[in-house]
């Protein structure tokens, strides 16, 4: 609620995430997506505290809630009892994440032997399992090989596979398809959903692909420029979008079968050291007024289910109630 999350360089602060306010329902896969530099990788980071502090830092009032309990400015040893417990991160790149010097054996062994205090032969038979369960080929061998040996999406499913090990109420994903070609990309989103509903756990997906979204998720947060512009059901927000930025997005997609030549968005981000005041996409918004130059919009639910952040949206709102 409210995560305002900021990193202070050289040139002065820069606000990373401004306001962003969502929730996560059991069961449910949340998809958050925005360009690059939208704020939604630094969002997922937050909920666990991996940004480096104190270099980055949260504004007060945010807070981030976990089963009652708030984690923004817990003590690191209840941190490190939530993080990969209750609640589990697939990162990035995972071989920047992988350890390249241990097999993969050793590295989802570990885990299990710290958490689960299983016995080295209990952990051999959990990770064979694992790397079954996400769907890695000849999994017997593969415990035994290097991160290197592996290809990306190989070294993908292993990071998943870690991040499930202890069983986690919640798995963040941060860009999972990312430099994997589209058959890979489709298997590994396949495997997502059907961990989601063999583990019946809650995801958070975070991606700059719609078409990722689309496929997986139940509810989504496009971010822009540090904030949510829009927030609703995956199918209404690519049947019906209503913020200015979402429509613009789902325009651009391609559809398999058309001929038309669809247009990307013009302009780039405005920079988050220097924000422009007001609405953060009204200088590429066709339909800007003056007041979204100068004054911020609110975050509120338009319709029922349907959040966003625009002064076009109003006259809706009045009608709505």
């Amino acid at each position: 609620k409210n995560l305002r999350t900021s990193f202070m360089t050289s040139n002065g602060e820069v606000q990373a995430v401004r306001g962003v306010s969502f929730s996560v329902n059991p069961g449910e896969i949340l998809g958050v997506v925005g360009e690059s530099g939208s704020g939604k990788s630094v969002t997922a980071l937050s909920i666990l505290g991996l940004l480096p502090y104190p270099k980055a830092y949260h504004m007060p009032g945010s807070s981030v809630r976990f089963a009652g309990r708030e984690l923004i400015g817990a003590p690191e040893e209840e941190l490190r009892r939530v993080r990969g417990n209750e609640i589990a991160f697939v990162f990035q790149e995972p071989m920047s994440s992988l350890n390249p010097l241990h097999t993969i054996e050793k590295q989802i062994g570990e885990t299990l032997r710290l958490h689960r205090q299983l016995s080295e032969k209990e952990a051999k038979k959990e990770v064979l399992r694992l790397l079954k369960m996400t769907g890695i080929k000849n999994a017997r061998a593969r415990m035994k090989a290097y991160p290197f040996e592996l290809s990306g999406g190989q070294r993908q499913r292993v990071m998943i596979a870690m991040a499930i090990a202890n069983h986690p109420k919640i798995l963040i994903a941060d860009e999972p398809t990312t430099a994997l070609d589209v058959v890979v990309q489709k298997g590994i989103l396949m495997m997502l959903m059907r961990l989601q509903k063999q583990l019946k756990n809650t995801m958070i997906i975070v991606s700059h692909d719609m078409g990722v979204h689309y496929q997986i998720t139940d509810r989504m947060a496009i971010m822009y420029s540090g904030s949510i512009a829009e927030l609703g059901k995956t199918e209404d927000i690519f049947n019906d979008p209503i913020h200015p930025y979402t429509k613009m997005l789902v325009d651009a997609l391609p559809r398999v079968g058309e001929d038309v030549q669809r247009v990307g968005i013009a302009g780039r981000p405005p920079a988050l050291k220097n924000p422009p005041p007001g609405c953060r996409f009204a200088p590429r918004c066709p339909h800007a007024t003056d007041r979204c130059r100068s004054e911020v919009p609110k975050f509120r639910e338009i319709r029922p289910g349907r959040f966003a952040a625009c002064h076009l949206l109003e006259e809706e709102v009045k009608t709505n109630g």
